[in-house]
This record gives C-alpha cells, structure tokens and sequence, in this order.
C-alpha cells in the first residue's frame, strides 16, 4: 500500500491553519449538505438564549471531524419526515458543533458525538448519545415520545 505523503502533510497543515478552519467550519458540503438544513447554527453565547428562546429545542451537538456525525447530520437534514414533524410541532434544530463550543458542551456534559439533547421549556427531557440511537427511525420515534404526536 503506498502512501501519498503530499497529501497527508497538506491535510495537517489545513488542520493547524486557523484561517482554513474557520472557513471550513460552517461548510458542510463534505456532509453532502448544501445549507444548514433550517439548523440554527449555536455558538458558546447563542446556544442557551435558543434554549430559552424556544418553546421546544431539538439540539445536536457533533463535531466537523467526527465521520457519525456527518452521516447523522445529512440523515437528519435530508430525512423529508423528521423534517415536517419538526416544522409542524414548532421544535427549533439547533446545531453545536462540539470543538467551537467547547465551553457549552462542557455545560451540558456532552462526553462523546453525535449526542442530540431534546429541551422542553428549557430544560432537558431527553438525551441521546450512542450512535444506535441516531438513526432516523429512533430519533422519529422519540421526537413523537417527548413533544407528542
């Protein structure tokens, strides 16, 4: 197996390189993800004034560089039914993306990614951490379990 060393050493000096991280931060296109997916993206301060803000939160907090939660992400924004239940029960997505927002993953004790954390009122009715249970189905399942048909 020959290894193409070019193309490694250009992957670590794009991780090391601040200016090529943040612009590809918020780029989910690697995700097969043209937009946010009508997830509001949360940052250390914005993410608790969502919380607050909405009357039922769904949030999802993942991590660019974890590979289960691109696909958990892109199965969630692409997922046409889990999409209309959030529209039509009003629940607000809400995206963290872990290594930005360190300080409100370390609030909200998120250990490992993809966890997705459901809010009612702001305070937390359900959490979901394994990656058997980000699957569409289960995570259709307890939306209709915690915020009703």
């Amino acid at each position: 197996m020959k290894i193409n060393r070019r193309s490694i050493t250009k992957g670590i000096s794009d991780f090391f390189n601040p200016e090529i991280r943040a612009k590809k931060r918020y780029d989910r296109s690697h995700m097969g993800i043209a937009d946010n997916g009508g997830f509001e993206i949360a940052s250390n301060d914005t993410l608790n004034v969502l919380i607050r803000d909405n009357e039922f939160a769904f949030v999802a907090f993942m991590s660019e560089y974890c590979g289960g939660c691109g696909l958990a992400l892109t199965n969630l924004i692409k997922d046409n039914e889990i999409q209309s239940y959030l529209k039509e029960h009003n629940i607000t997505p809400i995206y963290v993306d872990t290594r930005s927002c360190e300080r409100v993953s370390r609030l909200h004790n998120i250990m490992i990614v993809p966890t997705i954390k459901m809010f009612r009122n702001s305070e937390p009715v359900e959490e979901s951490t394994t990656v058997g249970d980000i699957h569409n189905p289960e995570i259709l399942s307890k939306l209709k379990e915690v915020y009703g048909q």
